[in-house]
């Protein structure tokens, strides 16, 4: 049963970006688009009322035990609307010679608020 009560989870998702990119799970998501490498979008089954909304993200680190190779999730700057959002994947090395690169992870783990409810 749905909950649209002020400062609840209006969504989450667990996607596996590796290969084909696809939800492992999800609560009021409707879409998966993979953009490129690292570059990923999901749309919302029910709109929020306004883009004022808050995220949560957080992605595992795609070589698991390496202790020099993490990922960061960060939104694209303007694609972040009452219908969707969109995000990229870096992959940051601390071992020299490294640059920060766009990566696909096995884990995506993202969680939306917001008050107002839903339009």
């Amino acid at each position: 049963m749905p909950v649209f009560a002020n400062n609840t989870c209006k969504a989450w998702c667990d996607i596996n970006t590796e290969s084909t990119a696809a939800l492992s799970d999800d609560y009021n998501i409707s879409g998966l688009t993979d953009h490129d490498t690292g570059d990923f979008s999901v749309s919302f089954d029910t709109n929020f009322t306004s883009a004022n909304y808050s995220v949560t993200m957080m992605s595992e680190n795609f070589e698991t035990t390496n202790g020099d190779s993490y990922t960061v999730l960060s939104g694209v700057g303007g694609q972040k609307y009452t219908s969707s959002i969109r995000w990229r994947c870096i992959r940051l090395r601390f071992d020299t010679g490294n640059i920060p690169q766009f990566k696909d992870t096995t884990h995506n783990h993202l969680a939306f608020f917001g008050d107002g409810g839903y339009s």
